[in-house]
């Protein structure tokens, strides 16, 4: 989030959060996968969960309405939200980017298993604390100031009231479970599991012994800056993914599975995906407001 929403966010969701619908977890044996097709770079790969999850920007629009809330409140008290410089995006392209592992042959080629844009960052400065009289009305550790009175869970646990995310502003439990068991689930199919034995096999020509694509990219020998070693495995990834198929194989066994979970969980679905789009609402509502 950009700004001050996350210290808003956290602070406002400190309390225990409602309990998450059970995940229906399907057996593998009635995942029957299809809709095989080639595919190299995995950047724009849709994902049946997506309209329950929570985008990007839809994080960023309701991080900066909870700015915009709490900093209502805080004027109240003759205080301003702090503002921080927003950081650069360092993390991968997309949810589906290195989901499968590296499959970016560009990437590949000039910065190994490393994100070239956290690279090019370097570290990320420390941000500098907020104010203590600022935070302490943001969280309600005060109780006047001034002599007004402070807003019980403070300026930020109001303005996630006011918007609706006692929730949480992001997707729910159940949503996320099924984002992660479905990538877990998948990679144990069997027309999975083949897939990677034949990238295995294709990355021992190639002088690698991985079992799997995740086991390469995860190499611990491969730290600091991009050794020639590490550019050559990396090529050798994407170009057996490719001629093996590895990604389309593995692509189209999350999508039987996330589909197969959402049939099972549609009903607690509907529900967290209208909880995120009143919650959406509710934060261009208050954006749009003068």
């Amino acid at each position: 989030m950009a700004s001050a929403g996350l210290l808003v966010l956290l602070t406002a969701c400190s309390a225990t959060p409602p309990a998450a619908d059970p995940l229906e977890v399907p057996s593998l044996e009635s995942i029957v996968v299809d809709g095989i097709r080639p595919i190299g770079d995995s950047t724009s790969l849709p994902l049946p969960i997506d309209p329950y999850q929570w985008s990007d920007s839809d994080t960023r629009t309701m991080g900066r309405a909870l700015d915009r809330a709490a900093g209502r409140c805080l004027s109240g008290f003759g205080l301003a939200m702090p503002v921080t410089p927003a950081m650069p995006d360092v993390g991968p392209a997309s949810v589906t980017a290195r989901r499968y592992g590296l499959t970016s042959g560009s990437e590949a080629a000039t910065s190994g298993y490393r994100l070239k844009a956290a690279m090019d960052a370097g570290p990320r400065p420390a941000p500098s604390p907020p104010d203590p009289e600022v935070a302490a009305v943001l969280r309600g550790t005060t109780g006047r100031v001034g002599g007004r009175v402070v807003p019980a869970g403070g300026c930020a646990g109001q303005a996630a009231a006011e918007l609706g995310a006692g929730a949480r502003p992001g997707a729910a439990d159940l949503v996320q479970d099924i984002n992660t068991r479905s990538w877990e689930l998948s990679r144990t199919h069997p027309v999975v599991t083949a897939a990677f034995r034949a990238w295995s096999a294709c990355m021992k020509k190639a002088g690698a012994d991985y079992p799997d694509p995740m086991a390469a990219m995860n190499d611990r020998r491969f730290t600091g800056v991009p050794s020639p070693r590490e550019i050559a495995v990396a090529r050798a990834d994407v170009a057996c993914k490719t001629a093996t198929n590895t990604t389309g194989i593995w692509y189209a066994a999350e999508v039987a599975v996330q589909r197969k979970m959402i049939e099972r969980n549609q009903s607690a679905l509907d529900v967290a995906k209208r909880v995120k789009n009143d919650q959406l609402a509710l934060a261009r509502k208050t954006l749009a407001a003068p």
